[in-house]
């Protein structure tokens, strides 16, 4: 059997069609190792083709695993100069696959041409944790590389972007080891009062890990604007071990049309800041938040910002909030802890002609107040699936006066361009005089697409009923003070009309956890 000049290889047989893709590999100098043996596969070229062996130095699996091509091989790419391996699953036959997914057995690779462009890897660690060093790192970094941010304490007064989306991954030394002291002036709300402003695309898969992002700036005017920004239409980011202790603004921001997860990270919002604020304003190519509403609910799938596993630490007043979603936003809730704060969602109202809040699903939470909060999760719009999550206090008068509480703000004011809810506004179904159904209510939702007009003729889109489903939430009641697991500020919204309670939702199934983006993702 031959091998190939200077690099220890062996031969294996490869589908008609694809000697060229694995060729290629040869000549990038990947290293690739596959999980795998070697076995005849029909429809095989007569010629062998020749492909890299992964030494075993670099790649921690046996020697006798050689790259092989099956309808779905798992391989694990390493570069000379990285300390970490990331596995790809390749499957052409998988009608999910796609060389812009993340490369999980969900979400397959299609192409060996991809898994080698992933394979070429270098590591570029800054030359200290400064804004320009690390700024300059990134600049050099190519699809595939990794920055590196040593351990140490450093003071940004200027910010650090990832201006041309990137398929890169910014590491840190770790939580409190790599800590970047956020400085850069929060005055005049502009995008320059964000640390550090990230653009995402498409087929980019982006991951920001292993630092600490402590407030020292502080946005006064509430402008809002975020500590760390996440923009684009990428299906693949990831954001995790990271902190953000006692932010000047909020924590993250999302906007476009993201898909994604924020996992294994903690959030100390006890100076009262918000957590995450989730927009889809521009899903489906579209504005305003329109095009998530023109589109069915997506439940239990990969479309949405997943947070899970993190830790969130508020100060005991509600209002921030651990997360905050409006424009078409879709997000899922999920495994987290949550102590002294709650979570809370904008409607179609006080965010001008953006819409509200699109889904939500939020499982298997804990939240946990040693005060007295109004309530655990605050709706006022959208809709989804709530269950298996704990309200409780801490003892004496602690609690949440009501699990999860949905409300309709339009039934008490008007809010330009939509006017107030009164029976007889174009904008709303008028079957009573409360206006119901309202646009955008709690427990409704796909409808058609409104204009791009910032002032839209006003008329009922048709939307659909989409009931929000609750069950199986535990809600400790808080002494002299009657509450209970769910309920509504407005009787436009009413159980079992606009929602259900102690009531599973018809076929529906959570989606993978972990999240795929997870266990698949760089260890």
């Amino acid at each position: 059997m031959k091998r190939a000049k200077g690099i220890g290889a062996r031969a294996c047989k490869l589908p008609t069609g694809m000697a060229s893709q694995a060729q290629g590999i040869m000549t990038t100098h990947a290293e690739v190792c596959v999980t795998a043996t070697p076995i005849p596969l029909a429809g095989a070229t007569e010629s062998p083709v020749l492909l890299p062996r992964a030494r075993t130095s670099r790649c921690a699996m046996p020697r006798t695993l050689w790259l092989l091509w099956l309808p779905c091989a798992a391989f694990a790419l390493v570069n000379g100069g990285t300390t970490w391996a990331r596995d790809y699953v390749l499957d052409m036959q998988n009608r999910h696959a796609s060389d812009q997914g993340p490369g999980t057995p969900k979400l397959p690779l299609k192409t060996i041409a991809k898994a080698a462009d992933l394979a070429r890897a270098d590591t570029h660690t800054a030359a200290s944790g400064a804004s320009a060093d690390v700024q300059a790192a990134i600049n050099a970094a190519q699809d595939g590389d990794t920055v590196v941010i040593p351990a140490g304490t450093y003071t940004w007064t200027t910010q650090v972007k990832v201006s041309t989306p990137k398929a890169i991954t910014i590491r840190g030394a770790g939580i409190d080891q790599t800590i970047i002291i956020d400085n850069v002036n929060k005055s005049g709300g502009r995008e320059a009062t964000v640390l550090m402003p990230i653009n995402l695309a498409l087929g980019k898969r982006f991951r920001l890990t292993g630092m600490t992002f402590r407030g020292m700036a502080q946005d006064t005017q509430v402008y809002n604007k975020g500590t760390v920004t996440v923009a684009g239409n990428a299906q693949d980011f990831r954001l995790d071990h990271l902190k953000f202790d006692k932010p000047g603004t909020s924590a993250i921001r999302y906007h476009g049309a993201l898909y994604g997860v924020v996992d294994h990270c903690v959030f100390d919002l006890s100076n009262g800041k918000q957590g995450n604020v989730i927009w889809h304003e521009n899903w489906g190519g579209h504005e305003y938040g329109d095009g998530s509403f023109a589109e069915p609910l997506a439940l239990g799938t990969e479309k949405a910002i997943y947070l899970e596993d993190n830790t969130f630490i508020g100060s005991g007043v509600a209002g921030a909030g651990v997360v905050d979603s409006m424009g078409g936003g879709r997000f899922v809730f999920r495994h987290n802890s949550v102590t002294d704060d709650n979570l809370a969602t904008h409607g179609t109202e006080s965010t001008g002609r953006f819409r509200g809040v699109r889904s939500y699903e939020i499982y298997d939470n804990v939240f946990t107040t040693s005060h007295f909060l109004f309530c655990g999760i605050y709706l006022r719009g959208g809709t989804g699936v709530i269950f298996n999550n704990t309200f409780r206090g801490t003892g004496g008068q602690s609690g949440y006066k009501i699990g999860i509480l949905t409300a309709n703000y339009r039934s008490d004011r008007a809010y330009m361009p939509w006017g107030m809810a009164t029976g007889t506004n174009p904008w709303d179904g008028n079957q009573d005089s409360s206006g119901y159904p309202c646009l955008d209510q709690v427990g409704w939702g796909t409808c058609d697409l409104l204009s791009r007009d910032p002032n839209p003729p006003a008329s009922w889109p048709h939307q659909s009923s989409e009931p929000l489903y609750v069950w199986n939430n535990n809600w400790t009641p808080v002494p002299n003070n009657p509450g209970g697991v769910v309920g509504s500020q407005n009787l436009v919204i009413r159980e079992n009309r606009d929602y259900f309670n102690n009531t599973p939702k018809p076929g529906y199934t959570p989606y993978t956890y972990p999240h795929p983006l997870v266990t698949g993702g760089i260890r």
